[in-house]
């Protein structure tokens, strides 16, 4: 086998090849080469600053469309970029010019599927290691994310360590903006009637429903490590205003409807409610009056990126979350927020048992409390 492989392994572009590629299909035969040779070579992955040797052979020319069938990306350099983000590869590798980018296989196209995100998870759900493509309108700007895991429609989040989001300028390479991941817990998520959702930080979604074709995004930073444009907009793409609290305590909230939608099912019910009324697609605005604005905020900050800190709430505001969650049927943070109570405020809530016991009582949902 060596002999016969001899002639074929000098045109072969081993250092072109990813790591993973390397791993899965040079390594095991690592005895048909050179001892010299496969050093170089296992270098060139384990020490960015190696240098490569006069007789390695350059990538051979490759044409854009042999890598990728796109309306939106034509500059190969993106590809390249891209590819090399994907590898965690620093373009300051001595060997980053020799790394051929990978073939991208296209899933979906807008402009021949359709915008819909039925469409999305009809085309893209179950398929791993998907790049996102999205061009801003009237602009030559591109925006997009990685998604190293699979999509799907099971409406909870993904975690991911190893994705991103980015934008290019002008269509070109040269001002590109990578944001990894930073909270991998919230990474993705996999809204079953919303499109691409990268860490609450890039979001393409339908304000109606997943039949109706997109017509809102927000990019902004909050999971990832920098923000990818130079304004954030989510406050620009609302479509529902919030009145909280009562007088004099009263704070009016901007959100995104179809956020709102797919983590509480009340909110769900009371915008369908306006939604049937409001034929003239003018603002959605809501009243929350038996909740504070400062308990509400909280309450919003959880509904988008899922995570709450208690750590400087004292024990009468948690409560106020508690009951706010019930009215909002938000079951997961209530069964959260029931198990915090006896595993960390036992002590507290025994001195006001009548307080816990009166709430307690006002839902079927907060068995626990009521059990303890």
């Amino acid at each position: 086998m060596e002999n016969t492989l001899q002639h074929c392994l000098s045109l072969i572009r081993f250092f072109s090849l990813s790591s993973k590629e390397f791993l899965e299909k040079v390594r095991p035969y690592k005895s048909l080469l050179k001892r010299q040779f496969y050093e170089d070579l296992l270098n060139s992955h384990l020490d960015p600053n190696s240098k490569p040797n006069d007789n390695i052979l350059p990538p051979r020319n490759i044409r854009i469309e042999s890598i990728i069938d796109s309306k939106i990306v034509n500059n190969l350099n993106i590809i390249v970029t891209i590819s090399r983000w994907i590898d965690k590869l620093d373009a300051r590798n001595n060997f980053a010019y020799l790394k051929e980018p990978y073939k991208f296989q296209l899933l979906l196209r807008g402009s021949r599927d359709g915008f819909t995100p039925k469409i999305f998870h009809e085309l893209c759900d179950g398929k791993y290691n998907t790049i996102t493509f999205i061009k801003v309108k009237g602009t030559e700007e591109i925006l997009g994310g990685y998604n190293p895991l699979k999509w799907e429609s099971s409406d909870g989040y993904g975690k991911a360590n190893d994705s991103f989001i980015f934008s290019f300028k002008n269509n070109i390479a040269k001002d590109a903006i990578i944001s990894n991941i930073e909270n991998p817990e919230y990474a993705l998520y996999n809204g079953s009637n919303i499109g691409p959702y990268f860490g609450s930080d890039l979001i393409i979604y339908s304000t109606h429903d997943e039949f109706k074709d997109y017509n809102k995004r927000y990019c902004r930073k909050r999971y990832n490590e920098k923000k990818i444009r130079d304004a954030e907009d989510d406050d620009e793409y609302y479509d529902i205003t919030i009145e909280v609290g009562e007088d004099p305590n009263v704070k009016i909230l901007r959100a995104h409807m179809s956020i709102l939608c797919y983590r509480s099912p009340y909110l769900r019910r009371i915008l369908a409610s306006n939604k049937n009324r409001n034929k003239e697609n003018i603002l959605s605005h809501i009243k929350l009056s038996k909740i504070s604005p400062e308990v509400f905020q909280i309450i919003l900050k959880y509904i988008y990126g899922g995570t709450l800190s208690l750590n400087e709430q004292d024990t009468l505001e948690i409560l106020k979350i508690l009951i706010a969650a019930e009215e909002l049927l938000l079951q997961e943070l209530v069964d959260y927020l029931q198990k915090y109570f006896i595993e960390n405020k036992s002590e507290w809530m025994e001195q006001h048992f009548e307080l816990i016991h009166r709430t307690s009582f006002q839902s079927n949902s907060l068995l626990e409390l009521q059990q303890f």
